[in-house]
């Protein structure tokens, strides 16, 4: 973990990777979200500290064409569970 900034009151610590993407965010009440990436950089899953998961789809030209959103562990998601985009074909 690199060294942390205070944020409301607290440290909070950040991890990166090798190509210095944030791979994860340690709060200072104990909440964890952690992010992972693709070869080309794209954001492919995403877990915050509500603990729902977002899965990203990217195209080959690095457009996001949908996201999935998986609940915790036993529960449930109230509203929109995923988002599909469309591209002009110009």
């Amino acid at each position: 973990m690199t060294a942390g900034e205070l944020v409301n009151g607290g440290d909070t610590s950040y991890a990166c990777d090798s190509h210095d993407r944030k791979t994860a965010v340690t709060y200072h009440y104990g909440s964890i979200e952690t992010f992972a990436f693709d070869l080309a950089s794209d954001l492919i899953q995403y877990f915050n500290c509500n603990g729902f998961t977002f899965l990203n789809s990217w195209d080959v030209m690095g457009r996001k064409t949908s996201t999935n959103i998986l609940p915790p562990t036993g529960g449930t998601v109230i509203g929109t569970t995923g988002q599909d985009s469309e591209y002009g074909g110009r």
